[in-house]
């Protein structure tokens, strides 16, 4: 209601803004790539609750960091490598790269034994939107073992 309101004001000000940060992100998005995934811990044997460090490269091109939001996504491991029950965690940018491209980091720390994995996304970040996931603008890293998350053993 809020939120509603607050893009209600000034005779649609601040929808009319969101609309065209929306079409910002609409024209720029393909240009997003998390271009490396690394972490000391990938195939690796880890002990239960500890940290899993996990750094991103990530090119934005004309989209600048404080307008998305990285995401370490991480949970236990199906049998086909695939995230269950995953939680998500917003890494934080580390330093600008130079061309567009920039680094973030994170960590999470596996609750329970057995595999883990991992992935991160990149989705929009702007306090007026209601919702972050919109439709054609999420962007995951692509693994080489297409649709297989990183993994760490507990």
């Amino acid at each position: 209601h809020e939120k509603g309101a607050k893009l209600s004001r000034d005779g649609l000000a601040e929808s009319r803004g969101l609309a065209q940060r929306i079409e910002h992100y609409r024209h720029n998005w393909h240009k997003i790539e998390v271009e490396r995934v690394d972490s000391q811990s990938t195939s690796a044997a880890v002990s239960v609750r500890s940290l899993v460090r996990v750094t991103a490269t990530v090119r934005l091109a004309d989209i600048a960091p404080g307008q998305v939001q990285v995401q370490l996504y991480h949970g236990s491991l199906g049998a086909l490598g695939e995230l269950l029950d995953g939680n998500a965690l917003t890494m934080q940018h580390t330093r600008d790269l130079g061309d567009g491209r920039h680094e973030f980091g994170g960590a999470f720390a596996p609750a329970h034994s057995g595999q883990h994995g991992f992935s991160v996304r990149v989705i929009p970040s702007d306090a007026r939107l209601v919702n972050p996931f919109i439709p054609g603008l999420i962007t995951w890293h692509n693994d080489a073992r297409e649709g297989v998350a990183e993994e760490a053993r507990v």
